[in-house]
């Protein structure tokens, strides 16, 4: 049983550092890649622990407490989902106004006439 809590606990751990790096103004996306890296390996952990148990031979109370940690592990991973889903379009939006705005210098300083339709 502590093993598997152990674990889980790792999980909510990992998973509240990734989502505190991603509220940063300017996360790093590399720490956030070798996070979830590091968690993944402990979800593969958890699953070889949980192969070799059956939660029914655990106490009501243990049950409770391995279905709370799990939750709390699940609603983390909504917020880690939506908050890489936000950070995601902002980036894309970033691209998006760059692009245009380096095209629009690119025909700015070619042109003779300067082509603003960009804008």
């Amino acid at each position: 049983m502590s093993n598997v809590k152990d674990q889980l606990e790792e999980l909510i751990n990992r998973s509240n550092s990734i989502l505190a790096e991603l509220k940063n103004e300017e996360p790093s996306m590399e720490l956030i890649r070798e996070t979830m890296d590091r968690r993944a390996t402990t979800i593969e952990q958890l699953g070889t622990i949980a192969a070799g148990f059956r939660i029914d031979s655990f106490t009501d109370k243990q049950q409770q407490l391995i279905h709370s940690l799990f939750d709390r592990f699940a609603d983390l991973n909504e917020k880690i989902e939506t908050a890489l889903k936000t950070e995601l379009l902002q980036s894309r939006e970033k691209l998006t106004s760059a692009t245009r705005q380096r095209k629009a210098e690119d025909k700015y300083h070619v042109l003779e006439k300067p082509d603003i339709s960009h804008f």
